[in-house]
């Protein structure tokens, strides 16, 4: 599930609380320093807030002026992502209030401002025991209307809403909003906030319907309020627009973001970092629809505002980054996504600490971008890592907890256990229809990936339905003809490609290529991964000279847009070596080979498991040429590299045991060929069940034939 910007709608101006002061220089600039912050000038800001704290020194440090001053400061501190420095000036305000005669509010607004910086700390232990201490406070001594009591109970329900206690979310926010409609009237717009919480709460569970006419009351009031133009007005606007998207609903999202960024860059100016946010959301939405020439130069400029706005370690660049590494990753540039993931991942961990729930989104876009590279060891330990942390942070069931299940079977899936990925997608789809219905998008995505698992086991009667409601599924929510519905007619190629009905194998495969030439135009990287599915099916149907031509071209679409190092590069040169091997031009085919192994060892590292795939080749292409005394060492490197990769019964071990065990038996060395080749149909037959008909027949008649040869 990509990472977002979320602009979630909150009660301004009094989650915080700014205490104004009486005295003139001190006032004065109080005032300065508010009237800068409201306009994102934080610098500024800071001076004006520090140039407060050293006026209020004249009344002496435990002065109430002082708690005010550093509440403010600390407000700011808190609005840059700078968490920790908010903290301590917090605490100081609170200290001092604790110690002063009649300040039993202010000591309430404090322990409220101070449980929201522990609340986005992920401490929420602590944040719940502030602000129930601050509401014990506030109920003593003031009566139920009154704005700031309603602020802290609205408080402590967005607190449940994080901590996943949606049931004792509930009446709280609910109570907040009655006590404030009837102090002052259902259209009054600090009702507002109070509605989009609310809203919040019913999207989270799934309550779709309750959540948009929520969010459209609360985007009335504020329009009647403030006029059609104001900045408060595009945060609702982008609310709603998170929830168009979560319902697959893009057009109309897109619509909404739209309107937000135009608001925000009139009203606020094109530098402004709730700018930058609105802008990226709106790439988020056209990368969800595969117009990513579209969504780059918005993410760019997004991540450039906060970049020049901001402090290097704010949480929001963190999102920005995100983005941006979804952005990569869309265009198949890994290395570059990694990079940015990265980044994202130690900006969250510096504020959050390394197991809060909002680095598990991070956790599972940066394991699938190494999948993608073929590191599934350290892909599937960080989804799994992600996996606990959103089970212990709410144990719900919701889309992000479904995203984090779909990515860990696809890497399991990857590495040879479609039998142990398969329950993990029906986990994965349950969730996703429970919390989104049946007809999403993403409901899509999980079940083309259990009809994948599915067909690797070869339960294809299973696996056909699955993949064509995927394929209506996306043909509904992005129209046909979308690369979306590409990537499943893809799957569906692939599909009857493995069940032996090569006419519509590649009548879906052909439907894919045309699909996305049109949308993307012909030299688009999605297309080579079209053009080079269609050459490794010509291929292991005979069709040699057709399968070189879409290699070759395949190959100029990657190292074109790629460049000459990237690994779909390597895994066409590998492809074409066996295509060189199959027509006996070894000597061609190592040379693909080797390149191929070469761009692998380099972008991965020399212990990755494609290595072994592209040492296990070499050494083929050696046995074909009878030169077993060179095919061993690479054999036994790949071999070496996958026992390290999954143990000794990882499935690819296999393969490397069969190479292993011919070079032996070439050399009459039959005692040592036996147990390899034994151990290389035990591995199979684990991983593949003994009903198989397609490796388990012929490695028993190999082993059989040499067990006859030892008797001779």
């Amino acid at each position: 599930m990509p990472a977002r910007v979320w602009l979630i709608i909150g009660i301004l101006g009094l989650n915080i609380c700014l205490l104004s002061g009486q005295d003139s220089l001190w006032e004065q600039h109080l005032a300065k320093a508010r009237k800068l912050r409201a306009e994102a000038r934080y610098k500024e800001a800071e001076t004006e807030y520090l140039a407060a704290v050293e006026a209020a020194q004249a009344f002496g440090a435990d002065n109430p002026r002082m708690a005010r001053s550093l509440n403010n400061l600390a407000a700011l501190y808190q609005d840059q992502g700078r968490y920790a420095e908010g903290e301590t000036l917090y605490r100081r305000a609170t200290a001092i209030w604790e110690l002063s005669p009649g300040s039993e509010e202010d000591l309430a607004a404090g322990l409220n401002n101070l449980g929201v910086v522990e609340r986005a700390l992920g401490r929420h232990k602590e944040a719940e025991a502030l602000y129930l201490r601050a509401i014990a406070i506030r109920e003593k001594s003031l009566p139920p209307d009154d704005p700031t009591l309603q602020a802290s109970w609205n408080n402590l329900g967005e607190l449940y809403i994080t901590m996943g206690r949606y049931q004792e979310a509930e009446p709280l926010l609910t109570r907040a909003l009655t006590a404030r409609e009837k102090s002052l009237g259902p259209t009054h717009p600090d009702i507002a906030p109070m509605l989009g919480n609310l809203g919040l709460l019913n999207r989270i569970g799934g309550k779709f319907s309750e959540a948009e006419q929520l969010y459209k009351r609360s985007l009335e009031i504020r329009r009647k309020a403030l006029g059609p133009d104001h900045p408060h007005v595009a945060v609702n606007l982008n609310n709603l627009a998170e929830l168009y998207q979560l319902q697959a609903r893009y057009q109309e999202a897109e619509a909404l973001y739209k309107q937000a960024v135009e608001i925000k860059e009139k009203t606020l100016g094109p530098g402004h970092p709730d700018l930058a946010s609105s802008l990226i959301n709106l790439a988020d939405v056209l990368m969800q629809t595969a117009r990513y020439t579209e969504a780059e130069p918005l993410t760019r400029r997004g991540v450039r505002i906060l970049e020049t706005s901001l402090a290097p370690d704010n949480p929001r660049l963190a999102g920005a980054y995100t983005t941006l590494g979804l952005l990569e990753r869309g265009n198949r540039k890994y290395t570059e996504a990694e990079a940015l993931f990265r980044k994202s991942l130690a900006i969250l961990e510096k504020t959050y600490g390394p197991e809060h729930h909002r680095s598990a989104s991070l956790l599972t876009n940066l394991g699938e971008t190494m999948a993608h590279q073929g590191r599934y060891a350290e892909s599937e330990a960080l989804q799994r890592r992600a996996l606990a942390i959103v089970e212990k942070g709410s144990g719900g069931e919701n889309l992000e907890l479904s995203t984090i299940l779909n990515n860990l079977g696809v890497v399991i899936a990857r590495q040879g256990r479609a039998s142990e990925a398969e329950p993990v997608f029906r986990r994965a789809l349950g969730t996703v229809e429970k919390y989104v219905g049946p007809e999403h998008p993403q409901v899509a995505s999980i079940l083309d990936n259990l009809g994948e698992s599915l067909d690797k086991q070869s339960k294809f009667a299973e696996s056909e339905p699955l993949h064509l409601r995927a394929l209506a599924i996306r043909e509904k929510a992005l129209g046909p003809g979308n690369p979306g519905v590409a990537d499943v007619a893809s799957s569906l190629g692939a599909h009857y490609a493995a069940r032996g009905d090569n006419e519509k194998a590649e009548q879906w495969l052909r439907r894919a290529l045309e699909w996305h030439e049109k949308a993307l135009g012909p030299d688009h990287t999605d297309v080579g991964a079209d053009v080079e599915s269609l050459a490794r099916f010509f291929a292991a149907r005979g069709r040699i000279a057709a399968a070189e031509t879409y290699h070759q071209r395949a190959l100029g679409i990657f190292e074109k847009n790629l460049g000459s190092d990237h690994i779909l590069v390597a895994s066409t040169l590998e492809s074409l070596g066996g295509l060189s091997a199959g027509q006996q031009r070894y000597g061609q085919a190592r040379r693909q080979i080797e390149r191929a192994l070469a761009i692998r060892e380099k972008q991965l590292g020399p212990w990755n498991r494609t290595v072994a795939e592209d040492l296990n080749n070499i050494a083929s292409l050696y046995c074909r040429e009878q030169r077993y005394k060179d095919a061993e060492p690479p054999a036994r490197r790949a071999l070496a590299i996958l026992e390290k990769a999954g143990g000794p019964e990882y499935p690819d071990i296999a393969a490397t045991l069969q190479i292993l065990a011919q070079v032996r038996s070439a050399q009459g060395r039959y005692e040592e060929a036996a147990p390899l080749l034994k151990r290389s149909l035990d591995i199979t037959t684990a991983a593949r069940g003994r009903e198989d008909r397609t490796l388990v027949p012929g490695l028993t008649s190999s082993y059989s034939d040499l067990l006859k040869k030892m008797r001779r």
